[in-house]
């Protein structure tokens, strides 16, 4: 039997424990350590100032898989749009419903929030995700360009700002607290 919960302070390990799991599947030889994997938990995705919610499945009590989604404003009229950052299915788990499950319990926030739609973006080259999103009968949203800063150009484009600003953004928007 597959259960969803939302995040809570007592689902720690387990979240600690899936997130590893992720970070293994993705990254294998470079992924990060457990305590790595806490560290950024804890300071970033589960902080006071954090507007990413995790939900957690579990098959026969075991965390088998995670989302992560925000929902942001504004969207369409007065609506807001659901954006599923990470869907991530232990591979020990794969072909149990678990991730049509996640799914489903997102697409009902959603509407219980008021979203007018639920968006997330794919790998071009993930064969397998692009089957289960066809299997769901999402369609591809081909008019909308992704687009991202990262690494040098990212530093770049922040070094633009002038030092009297980057210095109020400091003040305005503290390091993260754990929220337990």
């Amino acid at each position: 039997m597959i259960k969803i919960v939302p995040y809570k302070h007592l689902y720690l390990d387990d979240t600690i424990e899936i997130f590893t799991q992720l970070s293994a599947y993705y990254l294998k030889d470079n992924a990060s350590d457990r305590g790595a994997v806490a560290n950024n938990l804890k300071k970033n995705i589960v902080s006071h100032d954090s507007a990413m919610k995790l939900l957690l499945a579990y098959h026969q009590q075991t965390v088998c898989g995670l989302a992560a989604y925000t929902i942001m404003y504004p969207a369409t009229k007065e609506t807001g749009q659901l954006f599923l950052k990470e869907l991530f299915i232990s591979p020990d788990f794969s072909r149990k419903r678990i991730g049509e499950t996640l799914m489903s319990y997102i697409a009902n926030i959603a509407l219980q929030k008021n979203c007018s739609r639920f968006d997330w973006t794919s790998n071009e080259d993930s064969i397998a995700a692009k089957n289960f999103y066809e299997k769901l009968g999402a369609p591809i949203i081909e008019k909308k360009k992704y687009y991202r800063f990262s690494g040098k150009k990212l530093k770049e484009i922040a070094g633009q700002l002038p030092e009297q600003m980057r210095e109020e953004i400091v003040t305005a928007h503290p390091s993260s607290k754990y929220c337990p």
